[in-house]
């Protein structure tokens, strides 16, 4: 089966201001109580099938989609690759853009019905809005961001620039 690729626009805004790293990010107060309130949600998302008649509270504030899509931020010798998970949207329904230090990604998965389609007794398929966004780690050439969405994940590209490439070096880690 042929995969599909598809190019995902990346809007840019002036020159962004160097920001925390991920790792200085994941130390910030901020980010414990994010995780916990995170938690929090995923703990009252409740289906037929996993406390019997009991609804979530919170389900009606979040709609039908995760608080966000899952994401994971790797590294390289060249840059960094964000790769967030986004089943069902093609590139029209997803866009990316770059500003003041930050990268926002914004999307919407719309619901699609047929009028004679039988009833529906149990869905459990995500729809509605969704929105992330992540601090550039420092040394990123936000001029050579490029997003691509293959079957149903976003992979952007965040290219380390020549200067970073040449600050970077190896310590050696000594026994004892």
């Amino acid at each position: 089966m042929a995969r599909k690729d598809k190019s995902v626009e990346v809007q840019q805004s002036p020159a962004p201001q160097p920001a925390p790293t991920a790792g200085e990010e994941a130390w910030s107060p901020l980010s414990g109580l994010r995780q916990e309130i995170e938690r929090l949600f995923d703990d009252f998302d409740v289906t037929p099938w996993s406390r019997a008649g009991r609804r979530s509270p919170l389900r009606a504030l979040r709609g039908n989609w995760p608080l966000a899509p899952a994401a994971e931020m790797a590294e390289d010798e060249t840059g960094y690759t964000l790769t967030l998970e986004v089943p069902g949207c093609t590139a029209k329904d997803v866009e990316v853009k770059v500003s003041d230090g930050m990268i926002a990604i914004r999307g919407e998965k719309n619901v699609e019905r047929e009028e004679d389609k039988k009833d529906i007794h149990v869905s459990e398929r995500r729809y509605g809005a969704f929105h992330r966004s992540f601090s550039l780690p420092r040394g990123v050439d936000p001029e050579k961001i490029a997003a691509r969405l293959t079957d149903g994940v976003l992979e952007v590209t965040l290219p380390k620039s020549a200067e970073a490439k040449r600050n970077e070096r190896k310590i050696e880690v000594k026994p004892g």
